[in-house]
């Protein structure tokens, strides 16, 4: 497990303002563009819901920031603990005017979470402008029990009603806490948070094994039976991987 010591309870909140824009955004926009845009308000460690409702324009406070809620994007940066194995739904309700939610490594490094994802693929995407009528989409991803997922959410309004809602349900239908499962890493921890989340599978007697199945040990060093570490060939090594004096 990973000590709270290094993981929080909460996300991260960056909202950027932009000009001159009077219609839909490019997906583009969405995906990495928005990076290039002013920063005007960041949070982190929010405990809350990823839910933002303002019927018209003015400045708001919402997740400890006070903010103008026309010509924005927001960016929501966490890592969604996923306690049982099985298909999750994403769901968003209504937005106005538009959100692209990334998952996994499409939404950032878990090293990096400054960065954004190895591709452009997302989960759920949905963007309308000014007429706010009903708009349910919904998004089926299969995650694993035990995992912390990256999860970025980037959510635009041009102006006037800013509405966004995001919903998760598990496995069993029943929605997710978000005020639970949702957690930040501090800066200073990404380094930690790597090493704690790297995974050895194992073989049949639950020995930490290699890509080859080649047995390991905890710093991923091929071991002999005895739990000595050796060469690619058997040969046992010291913990520099020379061979030692017989």
């Amino acid at each position: 497990s990973i000590p709270s010591t290094v993981l929080q309870q909460g996300f991260d909140v960056n909202i950027y303002t932009f000009s001159s824009v009077t219609t839909l955004l490019s997906p583009s926009v969405y995906t990495s563009e928005y990076k290039s845009l002013s920063k005007v308000a960041s949070n982190y460690g929010v405990v809350s819901s990823i839910y933002l409702n303002a019927l018209s324009a003015y400045t708001m406070t919402n997740w400890g920031m006070t903010f103008w809620n026309s010509d924005i994007i927001i960016e929501i940066l966490t890592y969604l603990y996923v306690e049982v194995s099985g298909i999750y739904i994403f769901q968003t309700f209504d937005t106005d005017d538009g959100v692209m939610i990334f998952i996994a490594d499409n939404a950032f490094s878990c090293c990096d979470s400054t960065g954004i994802g190895s591709s452009n693929e997302y989960i759920l995407y949905s963007q309308k402008l000014y007429a706010r009528v009903t708009d349910f989409v919904d998004s089926n991803v299969y995650l694993t029990a035990g995992g912390y997922y990256p999860l970025r959410v980037i959510y635009y309004n041009l102006e006037i009603a800013a509405i966004l809602e995001l919903v998760i349900l598990d496995p069993s239908g029943s929605e997710v806490n978000q005020h639970k499962a949702l957690f930040n890493v501090p800066p200073s921890s990404q380094t930690e948070i790597c090493e704690l989340m790297t995974v050895y599978p194992t073989n049949s007697d639950g020995q930490p094994t290699n890509s080859d199945g080649l047995p390991v040990n905890t710093n991923g060093q091929p071991t002999n039976s005895n739990g000595a570490a050796t060469h690619s060939n058997g040969q046992q090594t010291n913990s520099d991987g020379a061979a030692p004096n017989r």
